[in-house]
């Protein structure tokens, strides 16, 4: 494992934990150094080895690569813990999960040999890069900051080979992200329950 994957795996371990542990205890009230300090042991607590790996390789194993797509999820559920409120609204977050589950059925029927055009392919030619590049300030002009910074990120991420795979799919998406935003439509076209306002006396 290079130097640089080493820290997206324990990146990853921070953020995956951290977002678990923070959503189980959503009744912590914390100081934002509590959060951080939390963040900190939960780092401490990857680098701890078990059968000579670590508990972030460990993590690794079930997840696989994590795509900048979910860090950027995570990262967007834990900064307003530490006192962070970036400028991506509820909006934009949500204009993001459509185009992710349509490129996953672009990329992973071909990828389980479910079709016969191989998607996964254009990940390794550089044109895709300057597409995603090209689109970033489109998508951050229409006010779609996630979607822009992600662009960017993933190419920027690609192209320094930040991690283990040479394909840009692997950096933009990863399965994990594309059940995400299927969990995400599945709950936009159920029908949502009215809330009662109050109930009237007999």
């Amino acid at each position: 494992m290079s130097t640089t994957f080493w820290v997206w795996a324990h990146l990853s371990f921070i953020l995956v934990v951290g977002r678990l542990l923070f959503s189980l205890a959503q009744n912590w009230v914390l100081p934002t150094k509590g959060y951080a300090a939390a963040l900190l042991l939960i780092g401490a607590l990857g680098m701890m080895p078990y059968q000579d790996v670590d508990l972030a390789g460990w993590l690794l194993g079930i997840t696989n690569m994590l795509s900048v797509g979910s860090l950027l999820v995570l990262v967007l559920g834990i900064l307003p813990r530490l006192g962070v409120n970036p400028d991506i609204d509820q909006d934009q977050q949500q204009g993001s999960w459509p185009l992710w589950f349509i490129l996953g059925l672009i990329l992973y029927p071909s990828a389980l040999g479910w079709v016969s055009l191989d998607t996964y392919v254009w990940g390794y030619d550089p044109l895709m890069s300057w597409i995603c590049l090209g689109l970033s300030p489109l998508f951050w002009l229409l006010r779609q900051r996630l979607i822009g910074l992600w662009l960017s990120l993933s190419v920027l991420a690609w192209t320094l080979e930040l991690g283990e795979s040479n394909n840009l799919w692997d950096y933009l998406i990863d399965p994990w992200l594309v059940i995400a935003a299927l969990i995400w439509l599945l709950r936009q076209l159920l029908p949502k329950r009215p809330q009662q306002v109050g109930q009237e006396g007999p």
